[in-house]
């Protein structure tokens, strides 16, 4: 009888819990779905369980975002986890940022390199920039230690400076190689009149990305790294960045 009574009882418990798991499903797909109807072009599958119980992270583009449960807080920062010493938004951010950038096709940059480089770098960049010359006077090397590099416009001082007027100039040209080269020298360049939305879009997304100056780089797995770097010193980043943990 005894035996009976409890083959009972863990029938019944187990039943109970299925359905508590099922309604606890439903219950969270219902929040994510509520959550990401407060944000424009977010679907429920960009919204999930935070490491913190009760909130949310939402990510939107290169961006990640914290909601309450009830979609009335926004928390902008980073979560770190104490015991492990681990800062647990920055490589959901960087796999947002990757995301991005593998969205940006080579056909609306300036890209030198061979396209199986063991490497690949996206860089924001600005024909005015100091270090953005010192970089590209360089561009052989980065080459030759076979990183492909893939310049995005980023004409830091906005929509009124003489460098943006430049790189939509750049960005009209039939050989934007040559005349991304020729700009970051004073030179003069073959161009064409063109109607390019495509500085606009790369200096917007540029922002998102946290560029805050040029030139940013951002490697394969979406990390920034912000200014000059030498030839040598970038391909021990990304050979270390590259290597088996």
């Amino acid at each position: 009888m005894i035996r009976k009574v409890a083959c009972l009882l863990l029938m019944l418990t187990a039943s109970v819990a299925l359905a508590g798991s099922e309604s606890n499903t439903e219950s969270d797909q219902a929040t994510r779905a509520r959550i990401a109807d407060g944000f424009p072009g977010v679907s429920a599958e960009d919204v999930t369980p935070s490491p913190i119980p009760g909130l949310y992270e939402v990510t939107m583009g290169p961006i990640v975002l914290y909601v309450s449960a009830d979609g009335r807080y926004l928390v902008k920062g980073d979560i770190y986890d104490l015991q492990t010493d681990r800062n647990l938004t920055e490589s959901r951010v960087n796999a947002a940022r990757a995301r991005s950038l593998e969205e940006l096709p080579d056909e609306e940059l300036v890209v030198f390199g061979n396209p199986d480089a063991e490497h690949t770098v996206t860089i924001f960049t600005d024909v005015s920039c100091g270090y953005c010359r010192l970089f590209h006077s360089k561009i052989d090397e980065y080459l030759a230690r076979g990183i492909r590099v893939r310049y995005a416009a980023y004409p830091r001082n906005g929509l009124a400076s003489d460098a943006w007027r430049t790189m939509e100039r750049v960005w009209c040209a039939a050989d934007k190689r040559a005349a991304l080269t020729a700009a970051k020298l004073d030179q003069e360049f073959e161009t064409r009149p063109c109607e390019t939305d495509q500085v606009m879009q790369q200096w917007q997304l540029g922002r998102m990305l946290g560029v805050r100056g040029t030139p940013a780089i951002f490697t394969e797995s979406g990390e920034m790294i912000p200014g000059y770097v030498p030839p040598e010193q970038l391909s021990r980043i990304l050979g270390a960045k590259a290597a088996p943990k």
